[in-house]
């Protein structure tokens, strides 16, 4: 009888199931090969209740089609095949492992064949990968009435877990053999029921001097009479410890045992109880490492710690001397520091005080200059005036970076700049330096660009320098010459200054790039100085990777000063030549300064240049000046009467009717720490006085006027970078 054999009413006979059986009453099967369930067969309905109320994982796999039903328990291997693949062929479920499948079945269904595996492997995709999944399987066939095979009952358990497990202890089984196998401590296992060790392992027997088939039913009576005599108590105490549990981890012990040979030697222990599944101690674990180096290097320890403790006796009292000497240097050192923090305010102070009264003369001198001189007398005394003012400018810029350079307080603008193009420009701004001592100069260059990756400002000033000390010590009718190369093997530029002056005596050859050292030490001084610009030099030329060096053959017999400097890798450069003189449209310009000598001479320059210009001398009027007048530019001191000029610079950035001028700190306070707090309060830009007139044109010359296209923010030479505002 076919499939539809047994029909049967209509009454439902599906009993139970949980949600497979649910699921199967909700399904419509009448378009499926097994027909409406009313047309099962009896044999059909009798197994698929049996599947469907048994808690074991049961299939059922009925008709020529092979359509698979299953129970609730069969859920967790379907894995993602449920419930789709309810009611449908195993081919159409199982593809991948069908040929395997196909003649387990067509046995059953044809011969009536039962089959039984044990642990097969059925490779099945899960989850969107393959996995090997290993089943303990039964096939069994079920019978029509009429004896044809209708369909096979399918039990299975999946094993894959349990074959995992036990795969991962056979590894771990061969690792722990291994371990034992290789270790070089010893380890053995005593059997508390018997009172005799049933494993050793190799290490151990070795440790012994015994052979194995020696060591094999060792007593542990045997061990205990050869442990030394005055260790015997501490190895019973350890195994009493141990057994009585009042150990929760291993117990140790140190003692001495006697090996094969008869010598005694040094074990550490370590034992731990094993207990069986009833609690009861049934066997202990050692682990016994050869010490006897180690304790003979402990005894030689113990000596030499008594002949440390009388070392140490003696080093306390020297280190209680050494104590109050640290006392004592801490506070000088404390003594050092004010004196330095003295020393910054002070140059501080001096800075401002020496930069204000110069900025009027070296103004006043652009005007006397703009002017044609009455007379070549008055035209002399201008030049002096001015190269003295120039003079001690440059002392003031000296002394500050020098201690710049020394607390760290220099950053560097680096660029690839040519040190040629600037070789040749420092020789262009001293040529009349030159020509008034009467000495000449000769500039050697090679035909190749020098590039060096540096600050151009920085080492304009290296050069500077080396110019005005190698005039200062040559007479007049003497020659001095400059000279740049590269030296690529070396990875090095090369700056070099010559000159047949009064030469460096040997003993302060070593010493002439220092601060304050002079090689003209006589009485009138005439080549008169701080002794500081070869001591920047150095610094400058260390800040860049570099070196200075000094040579001369003695007195009379001229100096040569070189500067080591590491070319750029870099080929792009720049021509590092200042910018061209500048001169602005016409501003309305703000100076607030309280010097009144400072105020009217800017005043007199800026209105000579064009500029409408209005004075303030403190805050308050300065404040009003700026709203009546908007302003394109405000020159502003800060160190004003009432409120500084920090204050006036955040007010006039809150005013909206301000906020919008152009803010540059006019100050002789010029330290790092001077330009960072003006440009935090406000301030586009920061000029240091004595301030020239082409670097002031220069500070100008990018503002456009008021209802232009807006401002360009610009800093003049000497100034610091301006900042950005949107």
């Amino acid at each position: 009888m076919g499939i539809g054999e047994g029909a049967g009413d209509d009454a439902e006979w599906l009993v139970g199931g949980g949600d497979v059986g649910d699921r199967i009453r909700a399904m419509d099967w009448s378009a499926t090969p097994l027909g409406p369930r009313s047309g099962w067969p009896a044999a059909l309905r009798t197994a698929l209740n049996m599947v469907l109320n048994s808690r074991f994982p049961i299939a059922l796999v009925w008709g020529p089609e092979r359509i698979r039903l299953y129970n609730d328990a069969c859920r967790p291997i379907c894995a993602d095949r449920h419930p789709w693949g309810l009611g449908r062929s195993v081919a159409e479920i199982f593809p991948e492992v069908w040929d395997e499948l196909r003649p387990i079945f067509d046995g059953v269904m044809t011969r009536g064949e039962s089959s039984y595996f044990e642990e097969r492997l059925f490779p099945l995709d899960r989850d969107g990968r393959r996995e090997e999944a290993y089943f303990t399987i039964g096939y069994s066939p079920v019978y029509l009435a009429d004896g044809a095979v209708g369909g096979v009952l399918v039990t299975l358990q999946e094993t894959t877990a349990l074959l995992r497990q036990q795969r991962s202890l056979r590894e771990r089984e061969a690792l722990l053999r291994t371990i034992l196998e290789n270790s070089s401590d010893g380890i053995n296992m005593l059997d508390l029921r018997t009172g005799r060790y049933v494993f050793m392992s190799p290490a151990q027997v070795e440790l012994t001097g015994f052979t194995v088939e020696e060591m094999n039913g060792f007593t542990v009576e045997e061990a205990y009479a050869r442990v030394h005599p005055d260790d015997r108590a501490i190895s019973v105490e350890q195994q009493r410890r141990v057994v009585a549990g009042e150990d929760p981890g291993p117990a140790h012990a140190e003692y001495r045992w006697r090996v094969k040979s008869g010598e005694y030697r040094w074990f550490s222990d370590s034992r731990r109880l094993i207990r069986d599944e009833n609690g009861e101690a049934v066997a202990m674990v050692g682990v016994s490492r050869e010490i006897t180096e180690q304790k003979a290097a402990e005894a030689a320890i113990q000596r030499a710690n008594a002949r440390l403790a009388e070392a140490v006796e003696e080093a306390e009292e020297r280190s209680r001397r050494l104590r109050a000497s640290e006392e004592k240097l801490q506070h000088l050192n404390e003594e050092l520091a004010r004196a330095d923090e003295a020393k910054n305010r002070f140059l501080a102070v001096l800075s401002h005080e020496l930069r204000n009264p110069l900025t009027p003369i070296q103004m006043g001198l652009e005007i006397l200059g703009a002017e044609p001189s009455p007379n070549e007398k008055t035209r002399r005394a201008l030049g002096i005036i001015g190269r003295q003012v120039d003079r001690l400018s440059r002392l003031v810029d000296d002394l500050l970076d020098l201690n710049r350079i020394q607390s760290g307080k220099i950053e560097l603008r680096r660029a690839s700049v040519d040190l040629r193009a600037l070789t040749v420009q420092a020789a262009e701004d001293h040529q009349a330096t030159l020509d008034r001592a009467g000495v000449a100069l000769d500039v050697a260059l090679g035909p190749a660009p020098v590039i060096i990756d540096a600050d151009a400002e920085r080492i304009a000033q290296v050069i500077g320098n080396l110019l005005q000390n190698a005039v200062k010590y040559t007479p007049k009718g003497g020659h001095v010459e400059v000279s740049v190369a590269a030296d690529v093997a070396a990875g090095e530029a090369i700056l070099r200054v010559a000159d047949d002056g009064i030469g460096i005596d040997a003993e302060l050859l070593d010493r002439v790039f220092d601060p304050f050292v002079q090689a003209d030490r006589s009485l009138d001084r005439s080549a008169s100085g701080l002794g500081l610009g070869l001591a920047l030099v150095k610094e400058v030329a260390m800040l860049h990777g570099g070196v200075a060096l000094a040579r001369s053959e003695g007195e009379g017999r001229g100096a040569e000063l070189i500067v080591r400097l590491p070319l750029a890798r870099s080929a792009a450069r720049s021509d590092a030549r200042p910018p061209p003189r500048v001169r602005s449209e016409a501003l309305r310009v703000l100076v607030v300064e309280d010097s009144v000598d400072v105020a009217e001479i800017l005043q007199e320059v800026l209105r000579q240049e064009g500029h409408v210009v209005a004075v303030a001398h403190d805050g308050p009027s300065a404040l009003a000046e700026a709203r009546a007048l908007r302003p394109d530019v405000i020159l502003c001191d800060v160190g004003l009467p009432g409120i500084s000029g920090y204050e006036v610079a955040r007010a006039l950035r809150a005013d909206a009717a301000t906020r919008g001028s152009r803010l540059i700190a006019l100050t002789g306070y010029a330290l790092a720490e001077d330009v960072e707090r003006a440009l935090a309060a406000g301030f586009d830009a920061h000029l240091s006085k004595p301030v020239s007139l082409q670097r002031l044109r220069e500070a100008l010359a990018g503002v456009a006027l008021r209802g232009g296209e807006g401002r360009a923010a610009q800093s003049a030479e000497g100034s610091t970078p301006t900042r950005s505002r949107a």
